[in-house]
């Protein structure tokens, strides 16, 4: 049976098994100040995991008996930031390491997909912050 909580769940834990880096869903909490590097200015990097709702699949994964028998697709984002450009593309590509090819219970491997935003930079903060986003997708199974 299709449970996009139970998924979410898997995906964060995996997520959270990273090393030295902090990962949040949706955003940090409230209150909440990145550390810094030991003996620099700059932050450690951090990873925020954003999930979108599930959404039809293509139609080779729609069963006869039932909505509830349909193959679904689910898709979220990842968004590592850090104190450089440089630093927050690292960092997003030890995130797509970890996640490409798991498959979460009763779902396919998770695949990168289509994101049509670009990674954010703010100056503003001290230290300044940059952000690298990737997006991926995968088919929840019935």
């Amino acid at each position: 049976m299709i449970d996009p909580n139970r998924t979410i769940n898997e995906i964060m834990a995996r997520a959270k098994t990273l090393t030295g880096v902090d990962v949040f869903e949706g955003g940090v909490p409230d209150g909440w100040t990145p550390s810094l590097v030991p003996g620099t200015s700059q932050i450690r990097p951090y990873v925020i995991l954003d999930f979108a709702g599930i959404t039809e699949a293509p139609n080779g994964n729609q069963g006869i008996t039932g909505a509830d028998m349909d193959g679904y697709l689910q898709q979220f984002s990842t968004h590592s930031v850090a104190s450089t450009k440089a630093s927050a593309r690292a960092t997003n590509a030890v995130v797509l390491k970890k996640l490409l090819g798991f498959e979460p219970t009763n779902c396919g491997e998770i695949r990168p997909a289509f994101f049509a935003g670009i990674g954010e930079s703010s100056t503003l903060a001290d230290p300044a912050r940059y952000s690298s986003a990737q997006a991926y997708r995968f088919i929840m199974n019935p």
